[in-house]
């Protein structure tokens, strides 16, 4: 999941840190200018857009227009300050009318309104330590996996890759998607990296287990399956 924020209080940059630091599955930005984020959304692939600003200017409504007429699915949330006064309900459909799909106003349970929608959204706040598919368990705290009484630790992105794809096991998941979901700076790494990280999983994983964890549909990405070789 990664997340942009525009004009954000230290507040809440501080709060985007926190969860990032309890959650390795999260990135975020927090950025200054439209000009910025623009950039940012043109290179990296955002899950949701956390705007702080006064009022919605021509140029940031053109750049939510064209969110919302993308192929992405991203979510964005407007976050009115005390000083420019309540959200009322017409601005608030006007808000949704314009693909904004959260409007909160800024005050003292910001941080915990911002929790809660960032938790019925993406499930980030889950506490679920140990995952885990058939006989194959995985402990996110301690980065090892264990099988059938055999314990093998994986550490680094390696890790995160194989927990990402454990945990959407019932998908399809692109290079693009694992880049832009578990490096900070997707747009500087080549996608050859991926097949590193799964050349690690196979090698320290699979190969001792003598089991196959994930597999690569031709022309479409990685899948997790957990099967004997």
């Amino acid at each position: 999941m990664r997340i942009i924020a525009l004009f954000t209080s230290k507040n809440i940059c501080g709060f985007l840190k926190e969860i990032a630091s309890r959650n390795k599955a999260i990135q975020y930005d927090c950025v200054e200018e439209i000009k910025d984020l623009e950039y940012y959304l043109d290179i990296r692939n955002y899950d949701f857009v956390l705007l702080n600003t006064k009022e919605l200017d021509v140029e940031l409504l053109g750049i939510l227009n064209n969110l919302s007429n993308s192929t992405q699915n991203i979510q964005t949330l407007y976050l009115k300050s005390e000083s420019n006064g309540k959200l009322n309900n017409l601005e608030r459909a006007e808000l949704l009318n314009k693909g904004i799909v959260f409007s909160i106003d800024e005050d003292e349970n910001t941080i915990d309104y911002l929790e809660t929608i960032f938790n019925n959204s993406f499930k980030i706040f889950k506490n679920d330590g140990i995952i885990s598919a058939g006989k194959l368990l995985v402990d996110i705290e301690k980065n090892y996996v264990l099988y059938e009484e055999r314990e093998i630790s994986l550490e680094g992105k390696p890790f995160e890759v194989f927990v990402f794809l454990l945990r959407r096991k019932n998908e399809i998941i692109t290079k693009y998607e694992l880049l832009h979901n578990i490096w900070v700076d997707p747009e500087l790494v080549s996608p050859s990296v991926i097949d590193v990280c799964l050349k690690v999983i196979r090698q320290k994983i699979d190969s001792p287990l003598n089991i196959t964890t994930i597999e690569h549909v031709r022309g479409r990405g990685f899948q997790f399956v957990l099967k004997d070789q």
